[in-house]
């Protein structure tokens, strides 16, 4: 399998409230409440990491596409059926194998596991991996999601449109010097019984500051035969449609946890497609 070239997407993420946790003991550095956020180890700045953002964008793509999927594993076990060799010999044992990890994968689907099916024709398994199938004949997962780290005041110079209130690395460092913060917001909440009105159960939540901004990136790796490996065009590739097909649906979703509550609403800025600005994003 020849690798032909990279796509280099890059753009920020506009976080409101954010919070993707961790465990209290692996940020010593900056635990200041029992559930904080994850951060870098040394600098105590928080990030977003790439396993969240990719993990999030395919959760969505795989929600949106289910029904679809469905009926291609479907499609295919029947396909199978019909191919029944006779006999009892190895071929027959292998029938009988790859049919049962079609019907395992369409399982899996159902109970709401990451797709693993590897058939040429879904795009989520080209796109992001097959899930635990080792059987696979895709190649390499397409999409690389990096670790997307606090952006810079150069990072966002010219991108138009940015909503207020936002804050780069810089303002950040600032404020929190000023303020006392360790770059971060921690927000209490509590149960409200819904008789008595009491709360109960108090706890302390850390966020990202609201407007936070962070530098993103995604490569996409374009192998020989891919399709619209042939266009020059980044766009024409359905690795990369597929990429914003996600980033829309994220948009509309959260990023992180308790997001039904507040936290992680997220938008992307300043799209571009290896330094150009991406057509119609």
């Amino acid at each position: 399998m020849q690798l032909e070239k990279f796509y280099i997407i890059t753009g920020n993420i506009y976080w409101s409230g954010g919070r993707i946790g961790t465990s209290k003991e692996t940020v010593e550095i900056a635990a200041t409440t029992e559930n904080p956020i994850i951060r870098h180890p040394i600098t105590g700045l928080p990030y977003i990491p790439g396993s969240s953002l990719k993990g999030k964008i395919r959760s969505l793509l795989e929600l949106s596409t289910e029904k679809e999927r469905i009926a291609n594993l479907k499609q295919k076990i029947e396909e199978i059926k019909k191919e029944e060799p006779s006999g009892n010999d190895r071929k027959h044992k292998e029938w009988k194998e790859k049919l049962r990890r079609l019907e395992n994968y369409l399982n899996s689907i159902k109970n709401g596991e990451p797709c693993g099916c590897g058939l040429e024709s879904c795009q989520i398994c080209r796109a992001f991996g097959p899930h635990k199938n080792v059987e696979h004949k895709l190649g390499p997962s397409r999409l690389i999601f990096r670790d997307a780290k606090l952006a810079t005041k150069e990072d966002i110079n010219g991108i138009e449109n940015l909503p207020e209130p936002k804050y780069t690395l810089e303002d950040i460092k600032k404020y929190s010097t000023e303020r006392g913060l360790h770059y971060a917001e921690i927000k209490s909440e509590n149960i409200i019984n819904r008789y008595t009105g009491r709360a109960s159960d108090p706890r302390q939540m850390e966020r990202v500051i609201d407007g936070s901004l962070f530098k993103m990136e995604v490569v996409v790796r374009v192998f020989e035969g891919d399709e619209g490996s042939g266009s020059k065009k980044p766009e024409d590739n359905p690795n990369v449609k597929i990429l914003k097909k996600g980033i829309k649906l994220l948009e509309k979703d959260y990023l992180g946890g308790s997001g039904t509550r507040g936290y992680g609403k997220v938008k992307f800025y300043g799209m571009k497609i290896d330094g150009n600005p991406w057509e119609n994003f």
